[in-house]
């Protein structure tokens, strides 16, 4: 069996000095998704933290809750609240994850997205999430801190981490292990009606709280198959290459998939290489509907994981759309690499 080296695009450690892990991940052919989700309830933009013997996973809120929060020691049965029962009821409401909204945000539901959570220290944590301005109407990205891995996460921030462009959404932290440093990546909105969207880098400082340098271009939404919308980036690295996985199209059209390119480093000075300009990588089959939302991960003994969320139907209903009674559920797979290409198993 091949020994691929990845690392993951989040912090999975208790401090920012660490070395590159070696991670030995099973090869797989072609990319095979579940036969079914490893969570039916509503968790869309879905982000898993690794911490001691228990994983806490991250997600997009509803009317009620701005970001949900649930936990599992096998990525399987999950739970929230101290409730020892599996969560198994779709419709059960997963606890709030963020405490309040700063200032500058609109005080609304439904307009606070994707979280993603970097633990720095023991006892500190940052999720970096998108919310909604309330000046511009723009969703802009912002960071809340904890002292334990589920919170609830606290944000005092005066003014967004990153608001440019059309707007900004989706944050994701991705330390790099072979040089230590921090770095955020998310989608700029276009800037004009109809133009294509754009992902982007910048080195964050060492607490992870403030942008340092200039940002970069990772990729543009030039694809055909990509309608002009690429969303959700998710860095992790195998060996010597960095690999960005992504979401496409509109998250509630039968279209919905992801694909990847390969960058040369967090900050590329020409972008990303698209390695799915012909098509997606991961799209609408017979085991899963609309996948999106990706996140890379490595689980205890180092297997390698992919999350994502896909439309899960109502029985007798067509897919995709909440109007039709289907939800985004959370679907987790195993991540390798052969001769250069992920895949799925």
């Amino acid at each position: 069996m091949p020994a691929i080296h990845a690392v993951l695009r989040h912090s999975r450690v208790l401090t920012l000095v660490a070395v590159l892990a070696t991670v030995a991940l099973t090869i797989s052919a072609c990319a095979v998704p579940s036969a079914a989700p490893a969570y039916k309830g509503d968790f869309p933009d879905p982000y898993i933290l690794h911490v001691g013997r228990t994983y806490y996973a991250f997600a997009t809120g509803d009317a009620q809750v701005h970001l949900r929060v649930m936990q599992s020691k096998d990525l399987i049965n999950w739970t929230a609240n101290g409730d020892l029962y599996p969560m198994t009821d779709p419709h059960r409401k997963l606890p709030e994850a963020l405490r309040g909204l700063p200032g500058w945000a609109a005080p609304v539901y439904q307009q606070t997205w994707a979280p993603a959570v970097l633990q720095l220290r023991p006892h500190r944590f940052l999720m970096y999430y998108t919310t909604q301005d309330k000046t511009s109407g723009q969703h802009c990205l912002s960071v809340a801190t904890a002292t334990t891995p589920a919170g609830p996460y606290q944000d005092g921030s005066a003014a967004p981490l990153v608001c440019r462009d059309g707007g900004s959404i989706d944050p994701n932290p991705f330390l790099d292990t072979t040089t230590g440093k921090l770095y955020l990546l998310w989608k700029g909105e276009p800037t004009t009606a109809g133009g294509p969207s754009t992902l982007w880098s910048q080195q964050l400082s060492a607490n992870g709280r403030t942008l340092v340098g200039s940002r970069r271009a990772l990729l543009s939404a030039t694809q055909p198959w990509q309608h002009n919308l690429i969303e959700g980036p998710s860095m992790i690295r195998s060996g010597r290459t960095l690999f960005l996985f992504y979401s496409a199209n509109a998250f509630d059209q039968p279209t919905a998939a992801i694909g990847y390119a390969t960058c040369a480093s967090p900050l590329p000075r020409y972008g990303c290489d698209n390695k799915t300009p012909n098509g997606p990588w991961l799209s609408s089959n017979s085991r899963v509907k609309g996948p999106s939302g990706p996140d890379a991960f490595a689980a205890s003994g180092g297997t390698g994981k992919l999350a994502y969320h896909a439309w899960w139907p109502k029985a007798g209903k067509p897919f995709p759309g909440y109007n039709t009674g289907a939800l985004r559920a959370l679907w987790i797979d195993n991540l390798s690499f052969q001769a250069g290409e992920p895949s799925l198993n």
